[in-house]
């Protein structure tokens, strides 16, 4: 079976930092994101623009932006979710423009995330397609620990038997 994930092999070599900008995404940053999300998925660019403008201006949500020369080169986005099991703040999708990755922007994008819902809570939740390691290494090396294999249960998720659950103690 072919992955649908991006071609990836763990670094075996120290790796050489890129400069961003991690903050929290302004209404203005909406389009530059969702030119990034429609690029990777082949989504709509304005539904996604739309839905982070909401997110941006919405309690209990919020995204967030790595920006580099000026450039947002990837974004992802937390949300309190009442009706997911666990109940909590989830770290909602992550992308990296394809120029910008194995650069530290995912490292740098999850760390802001989780100083974000630290300050709000003390455990951030997540998942991620099994066989999508680089997503799977992401959430290892910030220190995630599964909580679930497969029945993830996230409000809109249809394949949540392929999805890793796992969470993030902020309390350390």
């Amino acid at each position: 079976m072919t992955s649908t994930y991006t071609e990836y092999e763990p670094r075996t070599t120290p790796r050489r930092a890129w400069p961003v900008t991690v903050r929290l995404g302004m209404a203005g940053d909406a389009e530059a994101a969702a030119r990034i999300i429609a690029a990777v998925h082949h989504a709509t660019e304005q539904t996604w623009a739309e839905k982070l403008r909401r997110d941006a201006e919405e309690p209990g949500r919020d995204f967030i932006v790595a920006v580099a020369s000026g450039d947002v080169v990837g974004y992802t986005r937390i949300a309190r979710v009442d009706d997911a099991d666990p109940a909590g703040w989830w770290l909602v999708g992550l992308i990296v423009s394809p120029a910008a990755r194995r650069r530290g922007v995912g490292e740098a994008l999850v760390q802001a995330a989780a100083d974000e819902v630290g300050r709000r809570d003390r455990v951030l939740y997540s998942c991620y397609h099994r066989e999508n390691r680089p997503s799977a290494d992401l959430h290892a090396r910030a220190g995630f620990v599964v909580v679930r294999d497969g029945d993830t249960r996230y409000p809109g998720f249809e394949r949540g038997n392929d999805q890793v659950t796992v969470r993030l103690d902020l309390t350390a």
